[in-house]
């Protein structure tokens, strides 16, 4: 924390805890999802939605009950788009590779 500015240190300082469980079924879903897809399991997708579930939550949270922009600046905007895109990416390929034999 001491390497953050000044405003990220009070932007993260004033979340709540569910906010970190958020972040924490963000993180385990996503974890399980990648590796659901490495064994080629149709439960990937699943965990995949559940995972981009709890980080578009997780972001609405943050730009609208903690204002992030204010606290971080606009790279926030990059960073949040980054892991909704990839986390979109992923649950598209493994929702449609179900249905073509890839996921069993």
């Amino acid at each position: 924390m001491s390497e953050l500015t000044l405003g990220e240190q009070t932007y993260y300082a004033a979340m709540p805890g569910w906010y970190d469980a958020i972040f924490g079924i963000a993180v385990v879903a996503g974890i399980m999802g990648g590796v659901g897809l490495l064994m080629r399991k149709a439960w990937a997708f699943p965990a995949l939605l559940v995972s981009l579930l709890a980080v578009i939550l997780q972001n609405a949270v943050g730009y609208g009950m903690f204002n992030a922009v204010e606290h971080i600046g606009s790279s926030a905007y990059g960073m949040t788009a980054t892991i909704v895109g990839i986390g979109l990416i992923l649950a598209w390929f493994a929702h449609f590779s179900k249905g073509r034999g890839f996921l069993s």
